[in-house]
């Protein structure tokens, strides 16, 4: 994992592409994902205090609902597989953390997929990983990960919802979350998103263009 500012955002050898393509071995690459999500932490912190490099020391002093240590937070823990939660043992917590996306939830989502099964009884199958901005409405959703299969997708709202179940019927709709991370950073590098939002905007205005 990255220890230095330096490191936090060199992240090319971790971005998904052709060459270097997302595990497909039905498991969570869950390093890849928390060095993923990190740099796009830090271009939030950074968007938001108008600095050019990260101060991972104040970055990971913004502590948020899973990093504190309370009995709400370990019943959570406690439906959620190893990797997922090494996942969250490794990440840094903001809040507004990627334009319209608020930051981590974990929010157990079964609920929501009525027609899928879950076969486990100590496990949810469907978690939401990452929520979004309360200003998107009281119907959002966001990046759902079904921990059977250890694929994620992005139904923005519960509206959605039939594009993405039954699972095993819109394949074509969940990838390897860290394909998702990476077509956010894309979008960042392009300049179709805004990483995080600056101090002086209300949270959930989008920045002029």
């Amino acid at each position: 994992m990255s220890t230095t500012a330096h490191n936090i955002l060199d992240i090319e050898d971790a971005l998904v592409s052709d060459e270097n393509p997302a595990r497909n071995n039905g498991t969570l690459d869950y390093e890849r994902c928390a060095r993923l999500h990190n740099y796009l932490a830090a271009l939030g912190w950074m968007a938001r205090n108008g600095k050019e490099t990260p101060d991972l020391d104040a970055l990971a002093a913004e502590k948020h609902f899973f990093s504190e240590g309370n009995d709400e937070v370990e019943t959570i823990r406690e439906r959620l597989d190893i990797p997922l939660n090494k996942f969250l043992d490794l990440v840094y917590d903001p809040s507004d953390f990627f334009y319209w996306v608020n930051g981590l939830a974990m929010m157990l989502a079964d609920e929501f997929f009525i027609v899928d099964e879950n076969e486990w009884e100590d496990f949810e199958r469907f978690v939401v990983i990452y929520d979004l901005i309360p200003d998107l409405g009281g119907h959002s959703l966001g990046v759902v990960y079904d921990q059977l299969l250890n694929q994620a997708s992005f139904p923005m709202t519960i509206d959605n919802m039939d594009s993405v179940e039954p699972v095993e019927e819109h394949m074509e709709m969940w990838f390897p979350l860290e394909t998702i991370l990476t077509q956010w950073i894309y979008m960042t590098q392009i300049g179709r998103a805004v990483p995080g939002l600056p101090e002086s905007l209300p949270s959930g205005d989008p920045p002029d263009e």
